[in-house]
């Protein structure tokens, strides 16, 4: 269980990351 809610917040924390970077993306170009 704790393995899984932890691999839940990697992929969680990727997302926002992956958001942040299209945005940076976005307003640079």
């Amino acid at each position: 269980m704790e393995t899984e809610l932890s691999v839940w917040h990697l992929i969680a924390n990727a997302g926002i990351l992956v958001q942040l970077v299209m945005l940076l993306l976005m307003l640079a170009s």
